[in-house]
């Protein structure tokens, strides 16, 4: 029999690698019943920990001595095609602006999709980091997080995660779109999705709660809600994120087909929305006249050259990207502390503003 791993522990215990890597070192962040099965599960598997000669979180050493004023800003598993987003940009100025603010330098480490784990995350010592990506269940990779403070920002927050998280509250956006074409007089809308399954019905993934909120309101005020999607609208190339101009127009010929035709339309993205404008325009349908549009990200840079401006809902990235640095250095402070984490309020932005 191989060598027992944190991996083989988390699918034996029912819970995740990062869990089981806390609970090992009795980490109060982890409830006491979980450390417990954590540690009966290990015993019995006989699961031994790897030494990497490196010390723990917490060890009796002068803060002083600690510091290094460097914070990390860690991008595993994301294409760059998607990290150049103008919202994900947005929240990486704010991280910039933050960490300047505080006096001290910003360390930038971005681990491709499928790279290799480096035996050293980064190249000098750091005092914390800012986890920004997609975390595949990499056990290298989180051993060497767990030993230094971390906050992970934007994205879902898991209920398993073992960092803080600093967002912002993904199903007011839905309520807010949903709010706001009411209070316009709007009884038959659309939901635009940006992709879907194999199986024939949607995915909604990082959008899914807002996609939740919007057909919540909608159905509580007994409205007609179409669902709208087709192939994947976006793909990615090797520099960004483009929307499929050929599954849109398919998109637009549907919901140009629905008896009674909707009269209000909600765009996960800014992105979509910006394709949207221009392809119902060249058939004739005006909107903020035919048809209302509300979209959500608030990327300015894509909405500025569309009238009328549509509506959106600001998740304010940039103030995430800043809310997360100020948790990161309180978690410096206090790294036994319990996991927190930390929603923003996205508002809604009209054309006239």
């Amino acid at each position: 029999m191989g060598t027992v791993t944190l991996k083989d522990v988390a699918e034996s215990a029912g819970v995740s690698v990062s869990t089981v890597s806390l609970a090992l070192r009795d980490d109060s962040r982890i409830a006491a019943e979980t450390r417990a099965v954590v540690s009966r599960t290990a015993e019995r598997l006989s699961y031994s920990p790897r030494s990497r000669g490196r010390p723990t979180r917490g060890v009796d050493e002068p803060q002083a001595t600690r510091r290094s004023n460097r914070i990390a800003l860690l991008v595993p598993g994301m294409p760059r095609a998607l990290i150049n987003a103008p919202v994900y940009m947005d929240m990486l100025h704010g991280v910039e602006a933050a960490v300047a603010e505080q006096g001290k330098t910003l360390v930038l480490r971005h681990l491709l999709p499928d790279a290799p784990i480096p035996v050293s995350l980064f190249p000098q010592k750091v005092d914390g980091v800012v986890l920004f990506g997609l975390f595949a269940d990499d056990e290298d990779l989180r051993d060497q997080l767990m030993r230094m403070p971390c906050v992970q920002t934007m994205g879902i927050p898991l209920h398993e995660a073992a960092w803080d998280h600093v967002t912002y509250d993904n199903s007011i956006i839905g309520e807010l779109a949903a709010s706001y074409l009411l209070e316009r007089g709007h009884r038959t809308m659309a939901m635009l999705a940006p992709e879907a399954s194999t199986s024939g019905r949607p995915r909604l993934d990082v959008t899914e709660g807002r996609h939740a909120g919007f057909r919540r309101v909608l159905e509580s005020a007994g409205c007609t809600l179409h669902l709208l999607w087709d192939q994947p609208l976006l793909r990615l190339t090797p520099t960004h994120q483009e929307v499929v101009r050929e599954t849109l127009d398919r998109i637009i010929e549907q919901l140009l087909s629905l008896k009674p035709r909707p009269t209000g339309i909600f765009c996960s993205c800014d992105q979509l929305t910006a394709a949207l404008h221009p392809l119902l325009l060249a058939r004739g349908v005006v909107p903020g006249r035919d048809l209302d549009i509300v979209s959500c990200n608030n990327e300015v840079i894509l909405l500025q050259n569309l009238h009328p401006r549509p509506a959106t809902v600001d998740i304010h990235a940039h103030a995430v990207g800043k809310r997360t640095v100020e948790q990161l250095l309180w978690r410096i402070e206090q790294p036994n502390a319990p996991r927190s984490v930390i929603t923003l309020e996205p508002t809604l932005v009209t054309c006239s503003e």
